[in-house]
């Protein structure tokens, strides 16, 4: 690590110190340093994420349409070799993705991604990798689809995609603070676009190519702001025959106003801070962290975050980590961000940052009126049932708009969203009515529900995975949705379930009154147990919600990321340096302090030559590393 990244970190330090260059626990693992302060001071640090190239002799168009395959290889290669070797494409025995002996295996990978996520190759030639063609790159959303279906339940994938209609852009305290708060990592989407600059608005004429790039480090501090990638673009000669070592590239991060004829909005910039006519824009991340639940009582004013596999991805980090809120609630939904969750507080509707406890009134209901229940969906709109039989929905990125009030069939007493559409119980009439927003208007359909089911004004209502859930005193009756309205089905759930939350892929976890979860595989096939899933038999509270992948997209907003090498390597690129625990830029006592701290530990930072444990082998590297890193 050069010099210059060593002073430029300098400044940050004051701010950052706790977390870069103490002795804390928060330096056990491979997931290195993880502080977040505020916006504007963070520390975020990964170790030995791969780095694989794209530029290949043995991709179609020597592999320059290959930068989505090649990041999402990197995202994967980390969780195998990293508590999972039974998910992504698994470390070669052999040795690291660099060696020589790994490059034909890498290609072969690489080829097999590029089918799934339908990459085309930018060239009309027939290939036996990807699609061919004129167009060249990757679909944002394939890439999310792809990581959310080979991680399985074992994680939780969300995206943060631009929308510059809503004003919504991603940020790098976002994936900051879920680095911080959930041991996540992760990849980014960058665009470059035309247009001119006023001061620090950027007005848009045009998008003209993308890319994507894994993410390794987010350091910000005293006034420095600065992101850390693995670029699959080689910052070397163009290799084709040959991988290059693990390096880091650095993006500066400015605060910038982007605007167009879809919209404006508060974005950040990546480069270096002359402005110019070409612009390159944050413009999505897709974050991976392991499975993860909340839980809470009703009475009290601290819930938790529970982790089952921390000890697997994090040794060290407590598996439960309690946050507070403002009042006892019965209602907490817990944002797309995964930063922020939504509860109940003297009626009105709060949303707070679990991590530095701020919070924000999103919905106050009108004079008379009272919330019965609300929902939060992909897209971070606020749903709401209000005792006046109305529905509100309130968008949570532009809180000063006013809420679209939708008038219901009669008094709602709970709403469960369900992909774009809201669903209200609405008890007094035996129905659901289902609530879509559309660019043509917003439509409301009754949707009758069968059957003797005891419905009263305290049934808590899930719509997930095509049924709809109704718990009433400890009995789950459950209705299939199709094109004929609501069917009810006989599937077999225990008595005495105090809470329902659904998840990911099918799943349906239910709390007993032991406080202990049951996850549930759910399908039009049946029911049935699934104890290997990670929110299986865990002790928790009695309300239960589960940390869930979105995609954050609408139907239709997806792009192809395309012609991505029109985007040049980095100009600073630097190898990486293992020796160097501290990030600082030198290998020295404070880095030899760390290994003696870290003595025996598993899966540590300070395990150098990577064996399993720390000892004498990592002591010895150490003392002969000493001085700066290269």
């Amino acid at each position: 690590m050069p010099q210059r990244f060593s002073r430029d970190v300098s400044r940050a330090i004051p701010a950052i110190a706790c977390a870069v260059f103490s002795l804390s626990s928060e330096l056990h693992a491979e997931i290195a340093f993880t502080n977040y302060v505020d916006a504007n001071t963070f520390a975020y640090v990964v170790l030995d994420m791969p780095d694989v190239d794209q530029r290949r002799s043995d991709l179609p168009n020597n592999g320059n349409c290959y930068c989505g395959p090649a990041s999402n290889f990197d995202i994967l290669g980390y969780v195998s070799a990293h508590g999972f070797p039974h998910l992504g494409p698994g470390i070669p025995v052999a040795g690291t993705w660099e060696n020589a002996s790994n490059y034909v295996s890498i290609g072969t990978t690489l080829c097999t991604y590029g089918n799934t996520l339908s990459t085309s190759s930018g060239s009309s030639a027939a290939a036996a990798c990807g699609t061919s063609g004129t167009s060249c790159g990757s679909s944002y959303a394939s890439l999310y689809n792809d990581l959310a279906a080979q991680l399985g339940d074992d994680f939780v994938v969300r995206q943060y995609y631009w929308n510059a209609g809503r004003g919504y852009f991603p940020s790098v305290y976002e994936f900051a603070c879920v680095g911080a708060n959930n041991d996540a990592i992760g990849l980014m989407l960058l665009g470059r676009h035309n247009g001119t600059w006023s001061g620090s608005t950027f007005t848009q004429t045009s998008r003209t190519s993308g890319h994507f790039q894994a993410i390794t480090t987010a350091i910000a501090g005293g006034g420095l702001k600065r992101l850390g990638v693995r670029d699959p673009i080689s910052s070397g000669s163009d290799s084709r025959t040959t991988q290059s070592p693990y390096a880091t590239s650095w993006w500066n991060v400015t605060p910038m106003t982007y605007t167009s004829t879809s919209g404006s909005g508060a974005a950040e910039r990546l480069s270096a801070s002359s402005a110019t006519a070409a612009l390159t824009l944050l413009e999505g991340v897709i974050a991976v962290w392991p499975a993860a639940c909340y839980t809470w009582d009703s009475e009290s004013t601290e819930a938790s975050r529970i982790t089952p596999e921390a000890g697997t991805w994090r040794p060290g980090r407590a598996a439960t980590a309690p946050f507070s809120l403002e009042t006892p609630s019965p209602l907490m939904r817990v944002l797309p961000d995964d930063i922020r969750f939504a509860t109940l507080v003297d009626g009105a509707i709060r949303v707070r940052n679990r991590f530095n406890e701020t919070s924000v009134t999103a919905f106050t209901p009108p004079a008379g009126n009272t919330v019965r229940g609300f929902d939060v969906d992909r897209l971070r709109y606020l749903h709401v049932s209000l005792a006046s039989g109305h529905g509100a929905r309130v968008d949570l990125d532009r809180l000063t708009l006013q809420p679209l009030v939708t008038t219901l069939p009669g008094p709602s007493t709970a709403v469960s969203v369900a992909g774009d559409i809201a669903h209200y119980l609405i008890p007094s009439t035996r129905t659901i009515a289902a609530v879509n927003y559309t660019a043509q208007g917003t439509t409301v359909v009754s949707l009758a529900i069968p059957g003797n089911a005891t419905i009263n004004l305290s049934t808590r209502l899930t719509v997930a995975h095509g049924f709809a859930f109704l718990l009433t005193n400890g009995q789950v009756t459950t209705f299939r949705l199709s094109t004929k309205g609501l069917v009810e089905v006989p599937l077999a759930f225990p008595t005495g379930v105090v809470d329902l939350a659904d998840g990911d892929r099918g799943t349906i976890c239910t709390v007993d009154t032991n406080r202990v979860t049951t996850a549930w595989k759910v399908s039009p096939k049946g029911l049935s147990a699934n104890p290997t899933h990670p929110m299986h038999g865990l002790q928790v509270k009695s309300r239960l919600v589960l940390s869930r992948s979105s995609s954050g997209l609408r139907l239709g907003e997806d792009v192809i990321i395309d012609a991505d090498t029109t985007l040049e390597p980095l100009a600073e690129s630097v190898l990486d340096c293992r020796t160097d625990l501290n990030v600082d830029g030198t290998t020295n006592a404070a880095d030899l302090a760390i290994v003696l701290n870290e003595w025996d530990a598993a899966r540590s930072i300070a395990d150098v030559d990577r064996d399993g444990t720390v000892g004498a082998t990592d002591l010895a590297a150490v003392l002969s590393a000493f001085g700066p890193c290269p």
